[in-house]
């Protein structure tokens, strides 16, 4: 491995993060997130909110989802909430190059 060093390869970007969006880590709390959610949704001007979540924190954002689901009622005064769940994937390839110039990529 010595002989070789990964290349900067270009990868694809993050969605960016709108005013409805919630991103969830795999380090938040879930109270945080929670707080958060209810505080977007309680403003009379927004219809919805988006969860995201990648990697390991794709199980965080179904609970955080399913929690607003069940509390919704009580925080928002009777209003229901809806869940969509789309799920993809991101191929990542990793591209290393030779430090000397005789060896094969």
């Amino acid at each position: 491995m010595d002989k070789y060093r990964r290349k900067e390869v270009g990868e694809e970007a993050e969605p960016t993060l709108g005013e409805n969006d919630l991103k969830v880590t795999i380090n938040g709390k879930l109270k945080k997130y929670e707080s958060t959610a209810f505080s977007l949704l309680k403003d009379p001007n927004r219809s919805h909110i988006t969860v995201y979540g990648t990697a390991k924190a794709i199980n965080k954002a179904v609970t955080l989802a399913e929690i607003l689901k069940r509390k919704a009622p009580a925080e928002l005064g009777g209003r229901q909430l809806r869940q969509e769940t789309e799920i993809g994937s991101v191929e990542a390839v990793d591209v290393w190059e030779s430090v000397e110039g005789d060896l094969d990529r």
